[in-house]
């Protein structure tokens, strides 16, 4: 029998990357196919079918999925958009354990984050850290709300937390209601794309305006005053003068618009904006279609930083050294690379760069294989294990 090589394809025929970068969530949350269009710059076609965000699991649970889009802050790479999406399921969250040992329920509680889940057999052995607002003595000081998880709903709650940069979710005395990631699962499953349009797209949409800001910003203060044609050398002086002057005035007050937006007028943040940048990890999940030949999809790791780790890890990635003199940034940095580099990690190709072009002939998803740091740095390898 001929040989016969099975045919790569990549979907939907979009360049792929893999390695860290920052983004900001901008455009639509769970878009239409217009939406989709505008954020990129293409007109879908009219055969182009809706984006679908509900759906049901094999067991015929009522699902739905949460679509954010991130574009990376990577211009040598014409600053990508990535899809960030989460599934969730109307069913509890349960270890799978070895024959004789104890099954653990997943429980969520409104902190997200690190903090934010935890299994336990029992309700009665939640630890109290996860129920409690406590001190630095552990004295409780109120309690946190806590519920069994629903599927998918930890990884978005961690997500939350770190993109709600300005959102504090310490204990605050003077608040009877503090700071929450939990969503009302009545209501998201009632009607997903209403609960994220009351949700999460306010938010965007300040980020939206800023960027808004900044374009007009930049097209103002690089336009040239239209010539004048008059003869009168005194007329010309006039205009240029009150040219400069409304061109500053324009500015001054675009400026200040973006600067509340940012919260940089004091005194002044009602309408400030509470999210901020992210560090995604980028990853490519290789899989096989229907006809059996293999197919590469782009996906980003459910790991998040805070956008003032990046200087640190690009520095990390340049150096091989995950380490710091600063407490804090030491520990935030190490649990990073452990947890990539780990066990538990991605399953789909991955590398320890910054964003790059993703070439299949240098990732090859495999349990033996390894998806090395940048040429030159001593960076460990991440094993990659299969699906």
């Amino acid at each position: 029998m001929a040989k016969q090589n099975r045919k790569e394809v990549t979907a939907f025929e979009n360049k792929l990357y893999t390695g860290i970068f920052l983004g900001t969530v901008r455009g639509y949350v769970n878009p239409t196919k217009s939406q989709l269009g505008e954020m990129k710059g293409y007109t879908p076609s009219d055969e182009a079918k809706e984006p679908e965000y509900e759906f049901k699991d094999k067991e015929n649970n009522e699902g739905v999925r949460i679509s954010f889009h991130v574009q990376a802050d990577a211009p040598e790479l014409d600053n990508p958009w990535f899809n960030l999406k989460f599934g969730l399921v109307d069913k509890p969250v349960f270890t799978k354990e070895a024959e004789g040992k104890v099954t653990r329920q997943q429980w969520v509680n409104q902190c997200g984050g690190d903090f934010g889940s935890t299994y336990v057999d029992s309700k009665d052995n939640l630890p109290s850290w996860f129920t409690e607002y406590q001190d630095k003595d552990k004295n409780k000081l109120a309690a946190k709300i806590h519920r069994p998880a629903i599927a998918g709903e930890a990884d978005l709650n961690k997500f939350l937390a770190t993109w709600w940069e300005y959102v504090d979710f310490r204990y605050n005395k003077n608040d009877e209601q503090q700071s929450s990631v939990l969503v009302d699962v009545k209501r998201l499953f009632r009607n997903v794309n209403k609960f994220v349009a009351d949700e999460y797209q306010p938010l965007i949409d300040v980020q939206n305006e800023i960027d808004r800001l900044s374009a007009e910003i930049e097209r103002v203060t690089e336009e040239v005053a239209p010539v004048n044609s008059s003869e009168d050398p005194e007329v010309v002086k006039s205009y240029a003068i009150a040219y400069t002057e409304n061109k500053k005035n324009i500015l001054t007050k675009l400026q200040h618009q973006k600067n509340r937006l940012e919260g940089k007028v004091k005194g002044d943040i009602a309408d400030a904006i509470m999210v901020g940048s992210v560090v995604f990890l980028a990853t490519v999940h290789t899989g096989e279609d229907k006809d059996g030949n293999i197919i590469h999809y782009q996906n980003v790791y459910n790991l998040f930083m805070p956008a003032r780790m990046m200087p640190h890890i690009k520095t990390a990635i340049t150096t091989g050294n995950w380490s710091s003199k600063d407490k804090y940034v030491d520990k935030a940095l190490k649990n990073y690379h452990k947890t990539l580099t780990g066990e538990y990690g991605p399953k789909d190709a991955f590398t320890l760069t910054l964003l790059q072009e993703f070439n299949p002939d240098e990732h090859i998803q495999s349990g033996n294989e390894t998806f090395k740091g940048p040429e030159g740095g001593n960076t460990a390898d991440v094993s990659d294990t299969s699906y």
